[in-house]
């Protein structure tokens, strides 16, 4: 082939026929690129290899970290939703005691209105009867000293005075009976206290 650039056109089917010079540059040819594969091929094919080789390295190291912030990623997911789960279960169960508890108040609030309802009631029902008892008293003394004024002679003034004065000193002997017997009692102490 080289041989073509040396010789013009018209031998070239003499340049094709001749079979010597096509051979030496076939093996000229075939030499140079053992030669240059020899040299350049093995560092090239090394220098691709250790590129290749990084690479893999490279990725099964991302791939590893990868694996791993995955199962971390998996295990915070698995952590959160047993938290929530935990979160919603506490919330139910304050819901409940909660609403236990307001139930509770509720009717120990509406057992304590009950009950003051009740003595506001009877408190009224008290006050009412007092005032009843005041109005009805008075109308009977009223009455009565109307009745007593109308009916009342000087012989009855007179016997209704003696009979007062009688009922006092009645009282007033009792009361002076029951403070003797008090006056015994302290002297008798005293006496029991000075032995």
């Amino acid at each position: 082939m080289f041989l073509f650039a040396e010789v013009g056109h018209e031998n070239i089917v003499a340049a094709l026929l001749d079979f010597r010079s096509n051979l030496l540059n076939w093996i000229l040819l075939i030499g140079l690129l053992i030669w240059a594969i020899k040299k350049y091929l093995p560092s090239f094919i090394a220098q691709r290899q250790q590129s290749i080789n990084n690479e893999l390295e490279l990725a099964i190291k991302t791939r590893k970290e990868a694996e791993l912030a995955l199962a971390g990623q998996k295990e915070k997911i698995e952590k959160a939703e047993q938290e929530a789960e935990q979160i919603v279960l506490e919330a139910k169960q304050a819901a409940a005691r909660m609403s236990e508890d307001l139930k509770q108040q509720t009717e120990t609030d509406i057992a304590e209105l009950r009950k003051k309802f009740e003595m506001a009631a009877h408190n009224e029902k008290q006050a009412a009867i007092l005032e009843m008892r005041s109005i009805v008293a008075k109308a009977a003394i009223k009455l009565t000293e109307e009745n007593l004024r109308s009916n009342l002679t000087e012989n009855n003034k007179t016997k209704i005075a003696h009979e007062f004065m009688g009922e006092l000193s009645k009282i007033g002997s009792s009361s002076m009976n029951d403070e003797s017997v008090n006056s015994r009692n302290d002297h008798d102490h005293q006496k029991v206290a000075n032995a």
